[in-house]
């Protein structure tokens, strides 16, 4: 996880967006690396690119959250934001190829369905999106929220 924060810092630095991280160092999952990787980098783009339609001074805030199960013997990763959501009505539509909400030649639609297809089919892990209100700092916010259920391996550090 450190290198997807590390790869996305300067372009999140540059767009004014604060990553907060509340990462358990004790977890990691089954799969490819890289996999992982590049479906979090998507996400997190997502997320950036979300705040190029906002104008105000709000604070751009990207939270990446993980935290494990072990009753379900899973990790779960949660990015969210507080850009003020996916509207509704394309929430059903966003892990489909080609679609999106970019304008004309600003993007491909194929992100989402790549980091869904990397998660469910190589990963073996569950992805979900869903709008969110939550508090930060006694701020209220909006938000989407993507959650990652990947299968977990404790590592020989745990307890």
């Amino acid at each position: 996880m450190d290198k997807c924060i590390d790869l996305v810092t300067a372009s999140f630095d540059s767009n004014t967006i604060r990553l907060i991280k509340e990462i358990d160092e004790k977890i990691n999952s089954y799969g490819d690396p890289k996999q992982l990787l590049q479906a979090l980098i998507n996400i997190l783009n997502n997320a950036k690119d979300a705040f190029k339609n906002i104008n105000d001074s709000r604070d751009r805030l990207v939270f990446i959250i993980s935290v494990k199960e072990i009753e379900k013997d899973s990790i779960i990763i949660e990015i969210k934001d507080n850009a003020g959501g996916i509207p509704e009505e394309i929430l059903p539509r966003i892990f489909e190829p080609y679609f999106t909400t970019k304008d004309e030649g600003r993007g491909t639609g194929l992100g989402l369905y790549i980091t869904h297809t990397i998660i469910t089919k190589h990963l073996k892990g569950k992805i979900k999106v869903e709008n969110e209100s939550f508090e930060y700092e006694g701020t209220k916010y909006v938000g989407a929220k993507f959650s990652i259920t990947l299968p977990l391996i404790l590592s020989v550090n745990d307890n």
